[in-house]
């Protein structure tokens, strides 16, 4: 995939094992017919349709070649993509620019400037070659140390590529399987960004219909052999399952997996695994800087304890100026009182100030009352003057929470009350990560694209505290070891590359995203607030994102989670810090005052009770998951997203909520299989696959057999709980639950109307689109009735009160 840049490795070798010949637009629909299939049937019984030993030319002839040939309109000769290596013949994919000029300038040249038919058909193509690649060539997202014969898949993705054909396809052909995805995503950038062409259809977030929403965006799938490729470059496993986690596409991340391994604390990393770093962050911490030993006078410095306090207690703001003769100098950010009763600073524009944001480990905090030593200073002084552009960051003081919150606990509470204001008012925030003063950002050197993917593999993007920073921070900038960028120009980067189909990294823009989606919408909120001088509260699809934006941050201080997550939605953290205990009983006592400010501020978004993860053990939040940093993917909180959400509200048996479900009439005798099918109507027409997914890695066969005992044995029929409202035939998360007794019922409500149930596992959930396996289970229902569970739909106005296991 020559097309695409490279860093620190050689590309991955693609075989040429095609037919070389010239492929036809017409090919890609031809091709599986003289083979005696159809696309469909391809799609829904995969490569074990076609004999052994002509799977792989095939597949090559018509997932990339004659795909090719369809989406440009033109003939394709194959040879014009053969190159030599090691005398082997290998994908060349090099010339594939040029031909995308020629074929965009076709089309606008066409009647119009637009070939109708030829778009159709291009984008038939694309969804039927993805349909395929997604079930049989993607590797979905599994973990790494997983035998490929026990996929631990944690998409919907159907389970009919995890086959014993699928499997061993993908094991044998790996590079080809990559080869199909990247040239989709490739042929989807050419439609989307040079021919202008949208979707045929439009679905509402997160279902769009060029994007699927169960690989988390990722609408051609994920690839083993790009996360292994990373973990022979030097990174940590945990740190590549972050990575291919959050980098927006395939093509994105075979750009990401050729840049070597080299962060500024050296540690080996050969112990880790999928799910945590086993290293300790602090290994490698330093008190003073790299250049400095500790010895000749490098002494700590603070301010002074005493006027911190007076400062906070006034309402004020505590900022700090490092002078050429060494000495730490206190000043005053004072606020004042607008008519309407809002804070204005009282200062003008020669006082503005920085918030210095970084990763404790880095060695700038805590300093446990000692202070931070003159080099630190300094350090931060000579940063603050790199910025060519804005010299006058230089003069500006400063704001680091190790100098400015105080010890004195009531005076610290109010100081940390105050750091939303702090991060939101500061001029700009300076981003402090060891990693990226290795790196120059000189243009002649470094790219912006490699800049970006270095602030995002950085420490700064993992730890927990940075998150508020960067969403409430007006600019950011970013401290590299010749000078500053900034998040604006930064940004314009990245606009430039993806609004440019010509430009060298286009077809990676994705690897530029210098904040996720998630933080960018997030961001945006923040500035709308902000601009209006408004307080709004979040809404569901808000909470939703910053659920996805906690996934893959960490901290040394787990118990501070609820504090970072009230100061986003601008909840009183004070309920919080008052809670009394330690460990894991401080952790779970403020989740629960957090959900309680939740309720009565802004309102629980329903969809939580569809979340992963270990649950408070709490009477009436056992439902909720017991942190927001639960390492998942897109499509687990795919539930907060959807549009259509109706009223909860918090309860003391459990949160009320109104979802469409299905009660269950179970078989009598064994569990069901971990994947299932049930019919919904008397006729036998509709029927739903419903598939087990496991919250914590390992979860298996006996978990499943656990509860669907425990729901077929409480007080009414089992039922699962849907996610979502409309019709559609996309999977979908659901829950399945254990009907309890009914004490009371909701207030205007029959005790019929209200179900209390008790959460006990997530669920798959996808209408089966697939005639010759709705007319199977249909004949062996009729047959064996009597053996067989089945299904009654429940409509959208079913109220339910959840809960889940407690002590």
């Amino acid at each position: 995939m020559n097309h695409l840049p490279q860093k620190d490795a050689e590309h991955i070798i693609f075989p040429l094992i095609a037919r070389q010949r010239t492929y036809a637009p017409d090919d890609f629909f031809r091709l599986p017919v003289l083979h005696g299939c159809s696309g469909v049937q391809l799609s829904q019984k995969g490569p074990s349709l076609l004999p052994l030993h002509e799977q792989p030319a095939f597949l090559q002839e018509w997932l990339f070649f004659a795909l090719i040939a369809v989406v440009l309109n033109r003939e394709i000769d194959a040879t014009l993509f053969r190159q030599y290596r090691d005398g082997a013949e290998v994908v060349d994919t090099g010339s594939i620019r040029s031909l995308f000029d020629e074929c965009s300038s076709a089309s606008l040249s066409s009647v119009g400037g637009r070939d109708w038919n030829h778009r159709t058909r291009a984008i038939l193509a694309l969804e039927e070659a993805r349909k395929f690649v997604l079930t049989w060539c993607s590797d979905r997202y599994v973990y790494l140390s997983t035998p490929p014969e026990h996929s631990e898949s944690e998409s919907p993705t159907p389970s009919r590529g995890e086959g014993g054909s699928g499997v061993q396809f993908r094991l044998q052909h790996r590079e080809l399987c990559l080869s199909f995805g990247i040239i989709g995503e490739t042929l989807d950038r050419l439609c989307a960004r040079q021919m202008e062409w949208s979707p045929l259809t439009d679905s509402p977030e997160p279902y769009g219909s060029w994007e699927d929403h169960i690989t988390d965006g990722r609408s051609w799938g994920f690839s083993n052999l790009l996360r292994e490729r990373m973990i022979d470059m030097g990174w940590c496993r945990h740190e590549v399952r972050r990575i291919s986690a959050m980098t927006g596409d395939l093509s994105s991340l075979y750009y990401i997996s050729s840049f070597a391994f080299d962060p500024a604390t050296k540690q080996d990393h050969s112990r880790c695994v999928d799910d945590r770093c086993v290293q300790d962050p602090w290994a490698g911490f330093s008190v003073h800087s790299d250049n400095c030993d500790g010895a000749g006078g490098c002494d700590r410095l603070l301010p002074s304890e005493e006027e911190l306090i007076r400062i906070i207690d006034a309402g004020d703001i505590p900022l700090l100026l490092f002078d050429g003769d060494a000495n730490l100098i206190l000043t005053e950010y004072r606020l004042g009182e607008s008519a309407d009763g809002g804070s204005i600073s009282t200062v003008g524009i020669e006082e503005r100030f920085v918030a210095i944001s970084h990763a404790w480990s880095d060695g700038l905090g805590p300093s446990d009352g000692q202070g931070l030593p003159i080099c630190r200073l300094a350090q931060i002084r000579n940063a603050l003057r790199k910025d060519p552009d804005e010299p006058e960051l230089g003069d500006m003081r400063f704001w680091i929470d190790s100098l400015c919150i105080p010890r004195q606990q009531n005076i610290r509470n109010k100081a940390i009350q105050m750091m939303g204001d702090i991060y939101s008012r500061a001029h700009t925030v300076l981003v402090l990560d060891s990693n990226l003063r290795l790196t120059p950002a000189d243009p002649s050197v470094t790219s912006q694209l490699e800049a970006i993917i270095r602030i995002n593999t950085g420490s700064w993007c993992t730890r927990m505290w940075t998150l508020p920073e960067g969403i409430e921070a007006r600019n950011v900038h970013f401290e590299f070891s010749d000078r500053l960028l900034s998040i604006k120009q930064l940004r314009s980067h990245y606009k430039d590359v993806k609004h440019n189909p010509r430009h060298p990294d286009h077809h990676v823009y994705k690897a530029g995203w210098v904040f996720s989606p998630s933080i960018f919408i997030l961001r945006r909120w923040m500035d709308g607030m902000t601009s209006q001088a408004t307080t709004a509260t979040a809404d569901s699809k808000t909470i939703g994102h910053l659920w996805l934006s906690m996934q893959w941050r960490q901290t040394a201080r787990r118990e501070d989670e609820t504090l970072c997550l009230a100061r986003i939605l601008d909840l009183d953290p004070l309920p919080i810090l008052n809670c009394e205990g330690a460990g894991d009983e401080l952790k779970d006592e403020r989740m629960a005052r957090f959900l309680e400010s939740m309720d009565e501020r802004i309102g629980i978004p329903p969809g939580m009770v569809f979340l992963p993860g270990p649950k408070l053990p709490m009477r009436g939040i056992a439902w909720a998951p017991r942190s927001w940093m639960t390492r998942r993917s897109r499509d687990a909180g795919a539930p907060l997203l959807v549009t259509d959400q109706r009223p909860s509200f918090l309860t003391s048996r459990g949160l009320l909520v109104q979802y469409p479900g299905v009660q269950l009439h179970p078989r009598r005798g064994a569990p069901e299989a971990r994947c299932f099918w049930i019919p919904t109507a008397s006729k036998l027409r509709s029927w739903l696959r419903i598939r087990y997914a496991r919250d914590v890695h390992g979860q298996g066969e006996v978990e499943w057999a656990a509860a669907w005992k425990t729901a077929c044995s409480g007080d009414g029929l089992p039922c699962i709980i849907r996610s979502r409202f409309d019709d559609h035939d996309e999977p979908e998360i659901g829950l399945l639950v254990q009907r309890m007794g009914r004490e009371s019922s909701m207030p205007g409500r029959s005790r019929s109307d209200v179900f209390w149930v008790k959460a006990l596992c997530r669920v798959w959930i996808q209408v089966e689109t697939d005639s010759a396996v709705v007319a199977a289970h249909s004949e062996n229902f009729r047959l064996h009735v009597g053996s067989k569970t089945w299904g009654e739909a429940l409509d959208g106005d079913q109220r339910w009160v959840v809960d889940g296991e407690h002590g």
